[in-house]
């Protein structure tokens, strides 16, 4: 599939932060998120893209961003995808996603993340716990409701599974480790996610503008990242692909410290070669395509 990840889409920098994808239709479609636009919380829309337009809508400078939605849509929107409060006499899900994606780790390595269905198996009012069973690994975990920010209803997934689905935002990591699974707790456990990915997320973007600036004005690339895969937290290593006007022309793959390494400026040898590698074979393509 040919289109822009709206989890991958962080611009304008200056003004954007924190994007949490709420509900997302997929290539041809658009995706809805809450974020902060200079430090306030807003709802934002984009078209996602496709084959003709990978980078999708609203577009600057061949940069994908966000359109914020004005006051009176976004209370319309908050009605029709939030569900803002947790009623648990009233959950009657059988299917749900968790946000932040679990951490996977083995012998001290980031796996990458894997966006797993859990059943929904009970909710013990006494107690106020919740009982999850990951479909793919067989593992259990208990949710307490103090765990649970949010519920948002998944209606895309519900289409393709015919049951009722959700996505739960939680206040908790939860993390495979080496086989087990258990939970980080509180402010530590999201700036634990956050650390990690601001940095990769910006080594993302400079590496695009930095293979651009290297091809000059020859025309605007596109670029997908992980096959169109969701990246965060961020996996050991990442394929991209850069897209013309006519079709995948190069691809590439990176490791996370490279990427988070440059952050701030290119300076490593290595990610300075491959940009110069890339653009040597970009250029005379473009070139002819252009004639």
């Amino acid at each position: 599939m040919v289109h822009t990840d709206p989890s991958a889409v962080q611009s304008p920098k200056e003004h954007v932060s924190d994007v949490l994808v709420i509900h997302n239709t997929g290539e041809d479609g658009w995706a809805l998120a809450q974020l902060k636009w200079d430090g306030e919380p807003v709802l934002a829309v984009r078209w996602n893209g496709g084959e003709e337009s990978p980078l999708g809508n609203p577009q600057s400078r061949g940069i994908a961003t966000w359109f914020v939605l004005p006051a009176e849509l976004a209370a319309i929107a908050e009605k029709v995808f939030l569900q803002p409060s947790i009623d648990m006499e009233s959950f009657d899900f059988t299917r749900a996603k968790l946000r932040p994606l679990p951490l996977r780790i083995w012998d001290g390595k980031n796996q990458g993340s894997i966006d797993d269905e859990w059943a929904v198996l009970a909710w013990d009012d006494a107690k106020g716990q919740l009982r999850l069973r990951n479909i793919r690994t067989d593992h259990f975990v208990v949710l307490y409701k103090a765990h649970i920010r949010r519920v948002y209803p998944d209606p895309v997934a519900d289409a393709k599974n015919n049951v009722k689905n959700c996505v739960l935002e939680l206040t908790v990591q939860v993390v495979f480790e080496d086989g087990n699974i258990r939970l980080e707790y509180g402010a530590t456990a999201m700036r634990t996610i956050v650390e990690r990915s601001r940095d990769f997320l910006s080594g993302m973007q400079r590496f695009e503008r930095a293979l651009q600036d290297r091809l000059g004005q020859v025309e605007p690339l596109t670029f997908r990242w992980n096959s169109g895969r969701e990246f965060i937290p961020p996996p050991e290593s990442i394929p991209v692909e850069v897209f013309s006007r006519t079709g995948r022309d190069m691809s590439a793959t990176l490791q996370r410290q490279q990427l988070e390494d440059s952050a701030n400026q290119i300076n490593r040898p290595d990610v300075l070669q491959l940009i110069d590698r890339l653009a040597d074979d970009l250029q005379p393509k473009l070139k002819r395509k252009n004639r």
